[in-house]
C-alpha cells in the first residue's frame, strides 16, 4: 500500500513537472523585462497587429512606437547560450570571434518570440512575433554597440534588427546587413 502510495505521489509530481514545461512551448521569462528602445528615435519596440489580426497572433509585425509603460513594450531576453558572435571582425591577422549570448526576445503581453518572417535570408525582411519554436530565424546575438546599447544580429542570417525609417512612428522594423558602428537605426536598449 505504501508503495502504490509512492508511485501515485512520484507520478503526479512528474505530470505537474511536465505541464509546467510544456505549456504552450514557450521558455519561461526572465526576470527583469524591459522595453527594447532604438538610439534614434528612442521609442519602443511593440506587435503592432494589422486589420483581422489581434496582438496575440502569431506573424503580427513588430514597429516602433512612442513608449507608454505598456505590457506589450516590454520584453525579456532568455540567454540560450553563448557562441561566436556572427560579426567577427578581421583584420591584417584573421579573423577574432568574440563569444556573445544568444537569445530568445520574447514579448511580456503575448509570450511570442521575436522573429525574422518566413525564416527568410534578405534585407528587408520583416521582423514579427512568432511561437519560440527553437528555430534559427528568432535566436538573437546580443552584439556590442556602444555604450550600454547592442545590436541584435539573427543567428540564421547574420544580419541585423534595423528601423528603415529612424524617428517615424509606427515605423515596422526589419532585418539588414550590419553595417557597423555608425547606424544608430540598429542599436539598441537590450533587456536584461
Amino acid at each position: 500500500m505504501r508503495l502504490k502510495r509512492s508511485i501515485g505521489l512520484l507520478m503526479a509530481t512528474i505530470a505537474a513537472t511536465l505541464a509546467t514545461v510544456l505549456v504552450a512551448g514557450q521558455p519561461a521569462f526572465a526576470s527583469n523585462p524591459g522595453t527594447i528602445n532604438n538610439l534614434i528615435s528612442w521609442m519602443c519596440l511593440q506587435p503592432l497587429p494589422g486589420p483581422f489580426q489581434t496582438i496575440y497572433d502569431n506573424g503580427v509585425r513588430i514597429a516602433q512606437m512612442p513608449c507608454n509603460g505598456s505590457t506589450e513594450q516590454q520584453w525579456s531576453a532568455v540567454q540560450l547560450g553563448t557562441g561566436k558572435d556572427p560579426l567577427k571582425q578581421c583584420g591584417w591577422t584573421g579573423c577574432v570571434y568574440t563569444p556573445e549570448s544568444y537569445n530568445y526576445i520574447i514579448n511580456r503581453l503575448t509570450n511570442l518570440c521575436l522573429d525574422v518572417t518566413d525564416a527568410r535570408t534578405d534585407d528587408r525582411a520583416e521582423i514579427q512575433q512568432y511561437n519560440c519554436n527553437g528555430g534559427g530565424s528568432e535566436i538573437w546575438y546580443k552584439h556590442p554597440y556602444i555604450d550600454q546599447l547592442f545590436q541584435y544580429v539573427n543567428s540564421r542570417t547574420a544580419k541585423c534588427l534595423d528601423v528603415p525609417d529612424g524617428t517615424v512612428n509606427a515605423t515596422y522594423v526589419w532585418q539588414f546587413h550590419c553595417t557597423g558602428g555608425s547606424n544608430g537605426a540598429q542599436a539598441f536598449v537590450f533587456p536584461s
